[in-house]
């Protein structure tokens, strides 16, 4: 995903990428700029909003005919109903692991292919310089999914890194 992120201008170069039994290790040119956790960042929460906004629409609207992974979705919702047992975050999901699981299942029949998602959209994913974006980082659970997922994930890191509803 970062390859084609990068063919995109929105990522990166990789330079190098290796795997063990146990880890992935990616190296990738430098980027100038600091997360969207910056000091900097957090002390300018409605501008930081709405570059963050802005710059989600740009994934959105990049094609999806050339991305790598076509069905992320289906993939992601898979992962999460086995992982239901043991990583339910109750800030998340406070009814619980049924509930969880339940709206998983719903979920896998309400969610669509059709966008091209980050997949962990968050601040610190997310690199700028003065607040313009430069670039996204961990690119790996992305691919086309359903734009719905970012948006949650990406309102969940503004509330929980800004502590406000607001």
């Amino acid at each position: 995903m970062t390859n084609f992120f990068n063919q995109q201008g929105l990522a990166p170069q990789v330079i190098a990428f290796e795997s063990d039994d146990d880890k992935d290790y990616l190296l990738t040119s430098a980027i100038q700029g600091e997360d969207g956790i910056s000091g900097e960042h957090l002390s300018n929460p409605e501008k930081l909003a709405e570059v963050y906004g802005r710059s989600l629409r740009k994934i959105h609207a990049l094609p999806t005919e050339k991305c790598p992974f076509q069905r992320r979705m289906d993939e992601m919702i898979n992962e999460a109903i086995e992982n239901a047992g043991t990583v339910i975050d109750a800030d998340i999901i406070p009814e619980g692991t049924t509930k969880a699981i339940e709206s998983l299942h719903e979920l896998k029949h309400l969610a669509v292919n059709d966008t091209v998602i980050h997949g962990d959209y968050c601040l610190p994913n997310i690199i700028m310089d003065n607040f313009q974006l430069k670039e996204f980082v961990d690119l790996g659970s992305g691919g086309v999914g359903d734009r719905h997922w970012d948006l949650f994930w990406g309102i969940w890191a503004l509330k929980n890194n800004l502590n406000t509803d607001k």
